[in-house]
């Protein structure tokens, strides 16, 4: 079935099975009259399963954040340096947006800008072949604390030119 191009405010549906107007109502906050003088197309009483309808645009929750509603020109780069913010926080504060492929008109929620925590220890950048285990067994740690200290890092990520927090030295 092709799919239908909806007005601004709304965002289109695919019928599942078991869907009626007054379910699909309830779930996004409207009424089935709406439904209807939205989709004047569409058989109230037949939905088929696969058809598309439009329903408006559920209101986006961005508690202390700001509303962007996406322009020709902008992308996940543009938008990330005009808010000074990050992937993981764009991300995060969208988690039914594809962040990565942004659409003319749509709205994501901006989150506010939170400056990324700093290393509370020390920090070391990796150097050629060094691993998880070796820079651990350098600095007389275990690879446990580093990764404890740098939870956004998986094991394979521990590469070169990469910044690590250490955990505090411990003296002699």
């Amino acid at each position: 079935m092709p799919r239908r191009r909806c007005p601004r405010g709304t965002i289109t549906y695919t019928i599942k099975p078991g869907d009626t107007l007054y379910k699909i109502a309830l779930e996004y906050n409207t009424t089935p009259l709406i439904l209807i003088t939205l989709n004047p197309y569409v058989n109230p009483y037949y939905l088929r399963i696969g058809e598309t309808i439009c329903v408006p645009e559920p209101p986006i929750q961005c508690p202390n954040g700001t509303i962007h509603t996406v322009n020709q020109r902008d992308t996940l780069l543009t938008i990330a340096v005009a808010y000074n913010v990050s992937y993981n926080a764009l991300k995060e504060a969208n988690p039914n947006v594809d962040i990565e492929n942004l659409e003319v008109g749509q709205r994501i929620c901006i989150p506010p800008y939170e400056p990324s925590k700093p290393c509370p220890n020390r920090t070391y950048i990796i150097k050629k072949n060094e691993t998880l285990s070796s820079i651990a067994e350098k600095f007389v740690v275990s690879a446990t604390d580093i990764l404890i200290l740098n939870p956004e890092m998986a094991p394979g990520e521990f590469v070169e030119g990469r910044l690590i927090c250490l955990p505090e030295e411990v003296p002699v």
